[in-house]
């Protein structure tokens, strides 16, 4: 009787198991159905015809990466069309890109973003955005109003239509306007500058310091806290780039070559979107420029038309001083020399979703605005934050008359207009010149490098003008026939109107030198293959440091003498599969915290970025303040790193492979975090090669945004590609198509003078 019952039971469980099952199939089938119906109508339309407000018959043609060429009747259809294929692809990230810099985040995110709005808006992003719309010279405003028409025609005509992120996120998006596209501007200089951030970390490492030697005088004091934080130095890993120009002497062609990798925070959909751009001009010239741009910004910032190609690099010039202030809060008012100063209180309404409006008072110097108020946490001072991003007539836009320019003078020209964020220009051109120019608005300082906050209330440190670009560095046909910039600091020591800066340490450039020089003729495909180089000269020298000491200095029997050996062996390439290379990279951490630790014992977070250079120098001279013997330090340090990483990564060396280690999380911010199916409108999780010193730098959240090597030669011989895929919707083709390609280094031709179309769109003026 109970065996029976007990079988029933079972089969009554295993048959509602079953229909338990299959409704949870049926239901997920119904759900994927509704989202496929969904996305698949939600996909922008690629091929037939469409009226619009254009002055002539136009074209978007797509190739086979969906990447648009657009043919146009005049200079204002074709950045009209450059809009609405923008928008196509690329219109939810345009959106976000503008409300996080607006400090509109919290409006669809949550309460969860309000900390961000608040500081953007302190900052003054979308305030400044506005001013600086009204200042712009009316020819750069026409060029982002067609730009704008361009992306509202799409939102106008496709409001039933949007991306899917409008709908799982329950909002639409506002129309586009001119301070839009300066609002994606300003983000990406706020990306490439943070030395405010710096300054603050020097400034207390200065008073830890101070703490811990109460010996050394002043002058000792400053210049270890110089020597640790140079005030033309960098942190571990920038958000930079590597760029280099071969004059046709050393190519197989006889013609130039010219690469860029620019090195950004890891963003999917891809930081940049591809774009060529066909149309006559007014005099008689033509539009001919294809290459790179971020989504929400016109015409091309790295490319070439058919005479010029150039690339850029983060100059790192230090553009951003921090002044504190005697100000009454309440009063609103502040001390600048015998005066006592009105600021300017703007009151900031923030709205946050299923949240009250959130009321943020803003104050406003003659320095810029406070970014830290006295009583709040973690800086407790009135903070005023000054930054050449934030003058009102900061922004211009040359990249236009980049594009247009055919030779070496017109190219500088447009430049001499281009204020930031600051940059580092190659050039090249068919006529087989090669070229250098640093383009940005640097701040004149006379009272002090501004590496450290100033007292704003003396009226002492103000800023005297800005250097003027005809004294910027500049380089032309150099005897040695290539010219390379990996983030390096390229002012002279006499160049004292440099200031500080984030500089990187010299490795990524000696080491992209040094494979240039090791073949004496390249092609484009050789360009590639230094731009995915993982070979890392400071764990190299690190690993070399290690083996020396135990020569010496005979290591423990166990894991520290096995990890010594690993490293003898060890080849410096950080490949995924390397020991060495984890070996080496943890490493390299633990002497920072070591080196930290020393200065800073009771900073128990002091884990402030030093630049790689600053580590190898004191190795280097083994300055006796670190240890009184290196080859028993280094050694000491070494197992200290192995027992704290023992129990992650186990007690087998052979087992610290560097893809335990490197990894990024290519993941879709809204996509993502859909129940059930989110993982898969994601790239995902993947192990990373290189280090913060190859010529492919890579660190846990950034590294190399796109690829392009410019072939002047034959331009349809050039390669490019960016990160994931030219489109931002789930369903598209061009979602990830180039994300395998780019993983493993191999990139796509870049069709400009012989295109097939995979898809063409036609464009008629509207009646």
């Amino acid at each position: 009787m109970c065996h029976n019952s007990s079988v029933s039971r079972s089969k009554l469980l295993e048959r509602s198991t079953k229909y338990i099952n299959l409704f949870v199939l049926a239901l997920l089938l119904i759900v994927l159905g509704l989202i496929g119906w969904y996305g698949w109508r939600t996909l922008p339309t690629v091929n037939g015809s469409v009226d619009a407000p254009i002055t002539a018959a136009g074209k978007i043609l797509r190739d086979t990466l969906g990447t648009p060429h657009i043919v146009a009747a005049s200079l204002d259809d074709a950045i009209f069309l450059q809009g609405y294929a923008t928008a196509q692809d690329r219109l939810w990230q345009m959106d976000a890109m503008r409300r996080s810099t607006a400090g509109e985040l919290a409006e669809i995110a949550g309460k969860v973003a309000l900390p961000l709005d608040i500081q953007a808006r302190r900052i003054g992003f979308a305030r400044t955005a506005r001013v600086q719309a009204e200042r712009l010279r009316p020819e750069d405003r026409a060029v982002l109003a067609a730009y704008a028409r361009g992306v509202n025609y799409f939102i106008d005509t496709h409001r039933d239509k949007l991306p899917p992120e409008f709908a799982i996120l329950g909002y639409e998006p506002r129309p586009w306007s001119i301070s839009d596209s300066l609002l994606v501007g300003l983000r990406m200089a706020a990306e490439l500058t943070n030395t405010w951030e710096m300054d603050l970390n020097k400034e207390r490492m200065a008073r830890e310091v101070a703490a811990t030697f109460p010996e050394m005088d002043e002058a000792q004091l400053r210049a270890l806290v110089d020597g640790l934080f140079p005030a033309r130095a960098g942190n571990e890993v920038l958000a930079g780039s590597n760029a280099w120009v071969l004059s046709g002497a050393r190519t197989e062609t006889g013609k130039p070559l010219l690469a860029n990798d620019t090195h950004l925070g890891v963003q999917f959909p891809s930081a940049w979107t591809m774009v060529h751009l066909k149309a006559p001009m007014r005099d008689g010239a033509s539009l001919d420029v294809a290459g790179f741009t971020l989504p929400g910004i016109p015409a091309v910032i790295i490319g070439h038309n058919r005479r010029i190609a150039w690339g850029v690099t983060s100059l790192g010039a230090d553009v951003q001083d921090l002044y504190e202030e005697r100000m009454d809060l309440n009063a609103g008012v502040y001390q600048f020399g015998g005066e006592v100063r009105q600021a300017n209180r703007i009151i900031e309404g923030i709205r946050v979703k299923g949240e009250a409006d959130v009321r943020l008072n803003v104050f406003v110097t003659q320095h810029g605005p406070l970014i830290a108020q006295a009583g709040e946490a973690p800086y407790n001072r009135n903070l005023a934050l000054q930054w050449t991003a934030l003058d009102p007539d900061f922004p211009s836009f040359p990249f236009l008359e980049i594009g247009l320019a055919q030779d070496w003078t017109a190219f500088r020209k447009a430049l001499s207009r281009f204020n930031g964020p600051g940059q580092n220009f190659v050039y090249a051109d068919v006529d087989g010149n090669i070229g250098f120019q640093v383009a940005a608005r640097l701040p004149r300082r006379t009272q002090a490098p501004g590496d450290l906050p100033l007292p704003g209330y003396t009226g002492q440190h103000e800023w005297q003008g800005y250097v003027p670009f005809e004294e910027l560095p500049t380089i032309y046909n150099p005897p040695s026939g290539r010219i390379v910039t990996a983030n390096q600091n390229p002012f002279p020591p006499d160049f004292a109107d440099a200031g500080s800066g984030q500089f990187s340490s010299p490795h990524r450039a000696n080491q992209i030198l040094a494979r240039i020089e090791a073949r004496p003729k390249w092609n484009a495909a050789g360009m590639l293959e230094i731009q995915k180089d993982v070979y890392s000269p400071y764990y190299a020298f690190l690993a070399r440091q290690v083996v020396a000491a135990a020569g010496r200095r005979k290591p423990p029997a166990g894991l520290v003498a096995d990890a010594v050996e690993v490293l003898r062996n060890w080849n410096g390439q950080a490949e995924l599969d390397a020991t060495g290379a984890s070996i080496a990279r943890l490493y390299s951490i633990g002497l920072r915290a070591a080196i930290l630790k020393r200065l800073a014992p009771k900073w128990e977070k002091a884990d402030i970025g030093m630049d790689d250079a600053v580590v190898e120098r004191i190795l280097r001279t083994r300055d006796p303040l670190y240890a009184k013997d290196y080859d028993a330090w280094l050694l000491e340090v070494l197992g200290k790193v192995l027992e704290e990483n023992r129990s992650r990564l186990g007690g087998t060396l052979a087992n610290w492979k560097y893809r335990e280690l490197m990894k990024w999380n290519v993941d879709h911010p809204v996509f993502s975090r859909l129940p059930l199916i989110g993982r898969y409108f994601n790239i995902g999780r993947y192990p990373m090669s290189g280090s913060s010193s190859s010529p492919k730098q890579v660190g846990p959240t950034s590294g190399p945004s796109q690829r392009f090597v410019a072939d002047l030669a034959n331009w349809d011989s050039s390669l490019a590609n960016v990160l994931a895929g030219s489109s931002g919707h789930p369903l598209s083709s061009h979602y990830t198509d180039q994300w395998k390609p780019f993983y493993y280094g191999t990139s796509f031709p870049f069709p400009f003078e012989k295109l097939e179309a995979e898809d063409i769109l036609e464009f008629r003026p509207a009646k």
